[in-house]
């Protein structure tokens, strides 16, 4: 029987409290910018034209991958609200995330000092009542999902690294091998989500590099790669260059004008 103590119900009733407030504002109407021009705005035009292909005038839509797919569903079986309500459940499922690879990476000391869960409890109410998770958890984006594949490959990749004592462990398999596959996994639907998950798979794959993890490190990249590939052989596709509108001097600009690609890139890289 697992004891929560003190600190996990306070943890508890705060992040209930976050829980609530986020509830409301995911009822308002939408006005988030990225939402209503390519989050929400590229899949309705998807379903406007019944096919996945290129929108005119928006050089927003390469940057969007495999969660976006999940808002063609939203869209097609409710409306905007459904939408916001699986982002917001990519968020409750990162804080999961976070407060299981808590338990999982403390060391059995601490949790032999307290309550089993209470490193689980507090990592979930920094990250549950954090105010930039709070921020982006209401709107239909993709900060959420994309934060919880990176932690899911982050955490996997620690286990890895933890399972992998020599750098040749587990040339035949086992457990280091599977927390790897995991982790690239993850890694891969992180990076296909949103181009900023490539850090979490990059910095998933320098700690397996520097616990002289040899294989899972290339297990992690490999097959980040390879699950976030579809997204990237689209782009490809439609525009000539995989990581549009980037690297633009390389693959070109997809029939699009230097000027407009430069304010996209100024307006997405601007300081707050």
């Amino acid at each position: 029987r697992v004891r929560v103590g003190g600190v996990g119900w306070a943890c508890a009733l705060t992040l209930l409290a976050s829980l609530l407030l986020n509830a409301l504002t995911i009822l308002c109407p939408e006005g988030y910018y990225d939402t209503l021009v390519y989050h929400l705005g590229v899949p309705r035009s998807y379903l406007l034209h019944g096919r996945l292909g290129a929108v005119p005038f928006n050089a927003h839509q390469h940057t969007i991958g495999y969660w976006h797919m999940m808002y063609v569903w939203g869209l097609l079986l409710w409306d905007e609200v459904f939408c916001k309500v699986l982002h917001a459940g990519a968020g409750v499922l990162l804080v999961a995330a976070t407060m299981t690879g808590a338990g999982l990476l403390a060391p059995a000391a601490s949790r032999a000092a307290g309550p089993p869960q209470r490193a689980g409890w507090m990592a979930g109410l920094l990250i549950g009542a954090a105010p930039v998770v709070c921020l982006s958890g209401w709107p239909a984006a993709a900060e959420m999902p994309t934060a919880l594949f990176g932690a899911l490959c982050g955490i996997a990749a620690i286990r890895a690294a933890g399972c992998s004592p020599s750098p040749f462990q587990g040339e035949g398999g086992g457990e280091g091998l599977a927390w790897a596959r995991l982790a690239g996994i993850a890694g891969g639907l992180a990076l296909g989500t949103k181009y900023t998950g490539g850090l979490a798979v990059a910095a998933s794959v320098a700690v397996l590099l520097a616990s002289r993890a040899w294989r899972p490190a290339a297990i992690v990249a490999g097959l980040s790669v390879a699950v976030a590939s579809p997204w990237f052989v689209k782009n490809a596709v439609l525009t000539g260059n995989p990581v549009f509108p980037y690297l633009g001097g390389v693959f070109g600009l997809g029939g699009y004008a230097p000027n407009d690609i430069a304010r996209f890139i100024a307006a997405t890289t601007e300081a707050p």
